[in-house]
């Protein structure tokens, strides 16, 4: 059988509702080829792992190849528009299967699965709302539970300004006023002396996503890394005359390492397994350790530390003695990034041990068993909008 020519974008976006099948598959496979980049993109921001985007991405696809006969032509930007819509609701149907295989599904008792299914519903009410991720900053790192994602970043930037960059109160309230904030000497003395300001700074500057700290790790430059590294990642595929090597990489094979290792958060076993792996067993557990060696998370604590020492009035440690900030990084590297918890416990336990606080695989294993973090997330977000009562899950 001949298949037509692939149409034009505007030309796919006419015929995908075509009555001929082959007409409409052939724009069909047009309109997946031209959007992929764009929705990668796009749910960058809301999935880490590139399996999870590629998940959605199909699942999206399939949605409008079943929808077709409904769809309507109005240009490009309503096309996108559209796309992203479907793409976001696939996303928060892969959050709440994702929630509901983490709770152990089948090892729960008949009489208890409404419940684990209402858990999975209000999480993912939660990032459909945009949510998430503020009511976990209320709930561990102790963030008024009056404020909005505005105000806690006008606090964070007042913390940033005093801690790190050892601005006076004077030039922090009138960079503030720059930007729109005109708050008082004691609100601002308020907010520096706060626990839960002084565990989001330390939250923000001691989390690394999968992808900055493969950046950091290849020494991209910390004001356009995200750019830098896609563009790395392009390289990669080049012939070696057309590559730039990262300033902090000794070699490409260093480079692909760090990509695969740190980026893409793939263990070291699925690394060996693939083919074009330059590595040994022996090489790769040598390469590992000089990598693992240069993680930045007990520098950035020390720093951190040394600051936060100095700064009278600082509640120092309240915002690191409590449990609260070291189970928040648990919940985002679990849950945002997809790391194992031997990976997730070799990122969070150099801070911890830095900043004096005492934590153990076993005890990351039982906060995050079972979805521990994730029910009591759900249940303090019910009882946030008056959804129901919150309770310890501990």
């Amino acid at each position: 059988m001949q298949t037509a020519p692939s149409p034009g974008l505007e030309d796919a976006l006419r015929a995908i509702s075509s009555s001929n099948e082959e007409t409409a598959r052939v724009a069909w496979e047009n309109l997946w080829r031209s959007s992929r980049a764009m929705l990668h993109a796009y749910l960058r921001s809301y999935l880490c792992n590139q399996d999870d985007r590629e998940d959605v991405i199909q699942e999206c696809f399939l949605k409008v190849w079943h929808s077709r006969f409904r769809f309507r032509e109005q240009g490009t930007s309503s096309w996108f528009a559209f796309l992203k819509k479907i793409a976001y609701r696939c996303m928060i149907d892969l959050r709440r299967r994702y929630v509901r295989n983490t709770l152990s599904l089948d090892d729960v008792p008949e009489a208890e699965v409404p419940a684990v299914m209402d858990i999975a519903d209000t999480v993912a009410s939660a990032v459909l709302a945009g949510e998430l991720y503020l009511a976990a900053d209320v709930l561990w790192l102790g963030l008024d539970m009056d404020g909005d994602v505005r105000a806690h970043q006008q606090q964070l930037l007042a913390a940033q300004l005093h801690h790190l960059h050892h601005k006076s109160w004077q030039e922090i309230l009138r960079l503030l006023g720059y930007f729109g904030m005109h708050i008082d000497r004691h609100t601002l003395d308020r907010w520096l002396s706060h626990p839960g300001v002084l565990r989001h700074l330390i939250y923000r500057q001691i989390y690394y996503s999968n992808e900055r700290l493969a950046a950091y790790l290849l020494g991209l430059p910390a004001h356009s890394w995200r750019g830098r590294l896609d563009e790395v990642a392009k390289q990669v595929q080049y012939p070696l005359e057309h590559r730039s090597l990262p300033p902090a990489a000794s070699s490409w094979d260093e480079v692909w390492l760090v990509l695969w290792r740190y980026r893409y958060a793939v263990t070291p076993s699925q690394i060996l397994q693939r083919d074009e792996c330059p590595y040994t067993e022996a090489s790769l557990e040598r390469a590992l350790d000089s990598l693992d060696s240069r993680l930045p998370f007990r520098q950035e604590m020390e720093r951190l530390k040394d600051a936060l020492d100095a700064a009278p009035g600082a509640c120092y440690d309240e915002a690191v003695h409590q449990p609260g900030l070291w189970q928040r990084l648990a919940l985002q590297y679990c849950y945002h990034d997809g790391l194992t918890h031997n990976d997730i416990y070799q990122r969070v336990a150099q801070a911890a041990e830095c900043a004096g606080y005492r934590l153990t695989m076993g005890m990351l294993n039982v906060w995050l068993s079972n979805g521990r973090l994730v029910q009591r997330l759900a249940k303090f977000y019910r009882d946030w909008k008056g959804k129901g009562e919150a309770e310890d899950a501990f």
